[in-house]
């Protein structure tokens, strides 16, 4: 009892249409005492999960109590001032006074959902500065494989960005000056960070002149690729 009291989890048994417990973490979060969760007027369904929730809640409820077993699933619970809460429900089938009922514990996530809120944010504001460069921005593993690069390489090699990633950088490459950019990558990918001028041949077969300059990319203190800047300098 003293374990789930002081749970910072939201702990609930749910019998025959009714919260028969609370946890006080749950009860000083939602804004409701114990005694109102616990009344028989108190539907815990419509006053505490929101509507686009009820008919998930109720179906896994039922399925539970015929005793299958529901993996923990994401879905937000409403406090009294109307918030919702972000949580994880982890709920099995017990005997509650000798009769079944649900026991239920929901792990809020707020914290994490704002993080991840603000890590998507990031990383648009990132793509949205890296696609309107322009310079392409590239990463090339440490074959030579392209990982990623910018849209606008188009405006240089006539390629979309679709045909280039997954393919071999060297393909790309004018013939006489492939060995060369190759030794260079080598050198690159040990640490000797030195720009390189070189020329690439466009879709349609024109020769264009391209500058550019790449940076190890590291794991786990292991060189895995490159990642830099190209610019057309033709």
């Amino acid at each position: 009892h003293a374990l789930v009291e002081n749970s910072p989890d939201f702990i609930a048994i749910y019998q025959e249409g009714a919260l028969k417990y609370v946890n006080k973490a749950m009860c000083e979060r939602l804004g409701w005492t114990f005694e109102e969760m616990t009344s028989a007027s108190f539907n815990p369904i419509e006053k505490i999960i929101p509507q686009r929730f009820q008919s998930q809640i109720r179906e896994n409820i039922a399925k539970r109590l015929k005793g299958e077993r529901i993996s923990p699933y994401e879905v937000s619970i409403k406090a009294r001032d109307g918030s919702e809460i972000p949580v994880i429900v982890k709920a099995q089938a017990i005997l509650y006074c000798g009769k079944l009922a649900d026991e239920v514990i929901h792990i809020d996530i707020t914290e994490r959902k704002r993080a991840e809120e603000a890590l998507k944010e990031s990383e648009e504001k990132y793509r949205e500065l890296v696609e309107n460069l322009n310079d392409v921005i590239y990463s090339i593993d440490n074959t030579g494989v392209v990982t990623y690069i910018s849209p606008n390489i188009e405006a240089i090699v006539r390629y979309k960005k679709s045909e280039v990633i997954g393919r071999n950088v060297f393909e790309f490459i004018y013939h006489d000056d492939k060995q060369r950019i190759l030794n260079q990558f080598q050198k690159v990918l040990s640490g000797d960070i030195e720009p390189s001028e070189y020329r690439v041949v466009s879709k349609s077969g024109e020769i264009c002149w391209v500058r550019t300059s790449s940076r190890p990319i590291y794991k786990e203190g292991r060189v895995t690729g490159l990642r830099g800047v190209l610019i057309d300098i033709t």
